[in-house]
């Protein structure tokens, strides 16, 4: 409907009804016509418009007769082999894709347009001399930008919060097309963008002045995706890392870097592997440089298949197939533990820990502390019995000598057990780690 106005109806598609065609949508003589798979649910949208009476000249039986025949035409449109092209509509505000019966009816199932289908990864074969993974990086910061850019413009105007909601999901699924969860990560976003203001927002987003900001979100993509410019649900924890190891450094500023800890991680995990895999050329950006980008490395511990006796420095009890499990100290508590020893010093970024722990169903205070080094310690008390696996820590401590964690439960009757264990640092791996 044009113009825009909140007082507009439905009107045809003609400025003057037109005389309904005779003939069916697929009936010869037909034309072929080649479009991106990308465009069908929107040219299945805009078909739409023809099912409006206002648009034909007709009686009852011929409108019911045309609004057949545009069902048929619609349906020419459909896109069996582009799983993330299905139709997607949102039924009491979450998505759902339609699925047809085979009768010619169906339904809606809800769906993740974030993870459900998949997405063609955006370079498959990237241009001479760049990689996938740099060239969707400097894509996807560059969308960041005009995303923030589209948001700064709209608070300035001081437009209503509604509108500015609107405005901006609209943006996003021009731009993006249905591959995120827009509604809540706009709300969210317009929250805290109209608490701090449209100057401070403005100048928090500037990809003018805020290089080293989009550089890290830059590096942060790079980093964490597949070498075709893809990425993954577990590459997305590995960015939000990132930018959190990083963002102190990029945006010295209190008010302006606590933006964006707010929207950022928040924007990224509102698109998903779809929508941030989708991001990777959406820009426009075919060439890229990364070689500012250190992304580090990681090891993986998986102490159910081995010790790794020549690199432990110090340890619990080792149960094959199970890790290294918890000895009595003291005679009043139980404790697991594995130590490594780092020479020369090296700078961790990341430890998570997979154990689990059951207690003893007679102690009611159950108490069990996981430290990691340096000292950074969950402390969970009134644990129910059962198994508790770590989430992890993030904190970027320079010049290690030591990386261990130490699990002690207040129940000398307690089974705990360290199972695996993820180390990332920065600089050069330590010899030996897996």
């Amino acid at each position: 409907m044009y113009p825009n106005s909140v007082f507009n109806h439905a009107v045809g598609a003609f400025n003057d009804p037109m005389v309904p065609p005779t003939t069916e949508p697929g009936q010869e003589p037909t034309a072929t016509v080649r479009v991106s798979c990308e465009w069908l649910p929107f040219i299945r949208g805009a078909l739409s418009q023809l099912l409006l009476q206002s648009t034909w000249k007709t009686d009852e039986a011929g409108l019911q007769s045309i609004q057949e025949r545009v069902w048929t035409l619609i349906a020419l449109f459909k896109d069996e082999t582009c799983e993330m092209c299905d139709c997607i509509t949102f039924v009491g505000g979450y998505p759902a894709k339609f699925v047809p019966d085979g009768h010619g009816g169906g339904s809606f199932v809800p769906i993740d347009p974030r993870t459900d289908g998949t997405v063609a990864p955006p370079w498959p074969t990237p241009p001479a001399g760049q990689t996938g993974d740099c060239l969707s990086g400097a894509n996807f910061s560059a969308f960041f930008g005009s995303a923030m850019g589209f948001m700064a413009q709209a608070l300035s105007g001081a437009a209503e919060f509604a509108s500015i909601v609107v405005g901006l999901v609209d943006f996003l699924e021009l731009t993006l097309g249905p591959f995120a969860l827009f509604t809540e990560f706009a709300t969210n976003m317009v929250v805290g963008a109209a608490d701090a203001g449209a100057a401070l927002f403005g100048v928090a987003f500037n990809s003018s002045t805020q290089t080293a900001a989009y550089d890290l979100i830059k590096c942060a993509f790079q980093c964490a995706a597949n070498a075709d410019g893809s990425i993954t649900s577990v590459g997305i924890d590995k960015m939000i890392d990132i930018f959190n190891l990083g963002i102190d450094a990029a945006v010295t500023n209190g008010p302006e870097r606590a933006l964006w800890q707010l929207i950022w991680p928040d924007f990224v995990r509102s698109q998903g592997p779809n929508g941030l895999t989708r991001m990777g050329r959406l820009a426009g950006i075919n060439s890229a440089d990364c070689t500012g980008c250190d992304c580090g490395w990681e090891s993986l511990f998986d102490f159910t298949a081995t010790d790794y006796a020549s690199l432990v420095y110090d340890n619990s009890p080792y149960s094959a197939g199970h890790g290294y499990v918890a000895g009595t100290y003291g005679g009043y508590y139980n404790a697991a533990f594995v130590q490594f020893q780092l020479s020369p010093q090296k700078d961790i970024t990341h430890v998570t820990i997979e154990y689990t722990a059951h207690f003893n169903a007679s102690v009611t205070q159950r108490k069990l502390i996981v430290t990691y080094y340096p000292e950074q310690g969950v402390d969970a008390s009134a644990l129910p019995q059962g198994d508790h696996i770590s989430d992890g820590f993030n904190a970027l401590h320079t010049a290690q000598d030591y990386v261990f964690a130490d699990l002690l439960a207040n129940d000398t009757a307690a089974v705990i057990q360290i199972h695996r264990m993820l180390v990332r640092g920065n600089g050069t791996k330590p010899v030996g780690w897996p």
